[in-house]
Parts: C-alpha cells; sequence; structure tokens
C-alpha cells in the first residue's frame, strides 16, 4: 500500500507468517518417527546383538513340594550367550538367576570354568519339568555336568536353592520369557 509516495508496512497475520516447519509436514513427521524408530532399535539391542541377555525382566518359578520360588532370569538364548553364561559373575542376589535356552531339545555339558560362584543348575526338559539337579556345583571347576537326558532350558541359580527347597527331579518350572 502506498500512502503519499510512502510504502505503509501492514503488519501480517499469523495465518500469513511462513513457517517452515509447516511447508512439508508429513516430511517431518515421517523424519521424527524414522528417528525414533531408529533410537528405539539401538536402546532395545543394546548394541550387544540382540538376544544375548535381555535387558528387560523375565521371571521362572520352581515349583517344589516345599512351595514356590520365584527367580528374575536373564536369558542366554545365542551360542555366545550360553558360552558365556555366569561367567566372571562375582555377585548373584537370591533370587535371580540365569535361563539358558534352545529351540530344540539338546544334551550338551556344562562346567564352571571361570565361574567364581557356586550354583545349583536345573536341567529342565520342553515339558517344564526338572529333569536333573547339579547341587552346590565347585567353582572353576571344568569338570562336566551332564544330565545323561535331553532338556531344553538349563536354570541357574545361586547354590544352595536346591538343598534348601527340596528341589527334585520331576518338579515343575513356570517359565515366562
Amino acid at each position: 500500500m502506498e500512502k503519499g509516495g510512502k510504502k505503509l508496512q501492514v503488519p501480517m497475520t499469523k495465518a500469513q507468517i511462513p513457517n517452515n516447519r509447516n511447508l512439508f509436514p508429513r516430511v517431518g513427521g515421517c523424519l521424527y518417527l524414522f528417528r525414533f524408530a531408529l533410537f528405539m532399535f539401538f536402546v532395545g539391542c543394546g548394541g550387544a546383538g540382540c538376544g544375548d541377555t535381555a535387558e528387560t525382566t523375565h521371571t521362572v518359578t520352581v515349583i517344589a513340594a516345599s512351595g514356590s520360588t520365584r527367580f528374575t532370569v536373564e536369558i542366554a538364548d545365542t551360542e555366545a550367550g550360553r558360552a558365556e553364561g555366569l561367567m566372571n559373575r562375582t555377585d548373584l542376589t537370591s533370587r535371580q538367576g540365569m535361563l539358558f535356552v534352545w529351540l530344540e531339545d539338546t544334551m550338551s555339558s556344562f562346567w564352571m570354568k571361570d565361574t567364581p560362584l557356586s550354583l545349583d543348575i536345573l536341567f529342565i526338559d520342553k515339558d517344564s519339568q526338572i529333569v536333573y539337579v547339579a547341587s552346590n556345583t565347585v567353582p572353576f571347576s571344568e569338570d562336566l555336568i551332564t544330565p545323561g537326558t535331553s532338556f531344553r532350558y538349563v536354570l541357574e541359580v545361586p547354590a544352595g536353592f536346591a538343598d534348601e527347597s527340596a528341589v527334585a527331579v520331576g518338579d515343575r518350572v513356570a517359565i515366562n520369557i
């Protein structure tokens, strides 16, 4: 607008002000979703191969004649995770453990090499029944622990639990993974 040869500045309304963020709303939203998905992928994986040991809490409940005991467990469901197990761990609370998982039945052996803690090792079949118990294992021992029967899961917990709870072959385990 001109008034007497001078240009007058008319203030723009909010609707007329350019907003670069609104020029491509779909692209901005997609970029946000992409960044969020990428973030969740790396956070969810922990950067360590996704699945070696999960960050989420899993529980296993041993159901013996004396009662039920629930453990919070880490999962070892890869070759690397199962090979590492609880090696070099110096601390494990009374209700923590590790659950080793196979997709098929196995007859693998265990040992206590590089494991400074004494453990109770429960071998569990595909029907969630305990098929073998190795109580109070010897730290750092390279002697093989072999149940002589096939199993699908192995639960390692602090030594003394099996004796204190009278865990026996035939008892059941509820696995929540």
